[in-house]
């Protein structure tokens, strides 16, 4: 989720299948009453937002230390 809604540099990531482990607590019934792990693979998003600290992007979007040019 993105607060700022002027924020201009942001980059979407998405993975259509992302092996995630899913921990489910056991009724106790089987063999072991540890806990059961399940293994998925779901669709993800991240949602990155570009940061120059102390750094000046130009228009090819390469990057210069500050007072450089």
């Amino acid at each position: 989720m993105i607060l700022c809604a002027d924020v201009k540099d942001v980059i979407a990531v998405r993975t259509e299948r992302k092996i995630k482990h899913k921990f489910r607590k056991s009724d106790g019934s089987g063999p072991s009453s540890a806990d059961m792990v399940i293994v998925v693979s779901e669709p993800k998003e991240k949602i990155y937002r570009v940061l120059f600290h102390k750094r000046r992007r130009l228009n090819d979007f390469n990057s210069v230390p500050f007072g450089y040019i």
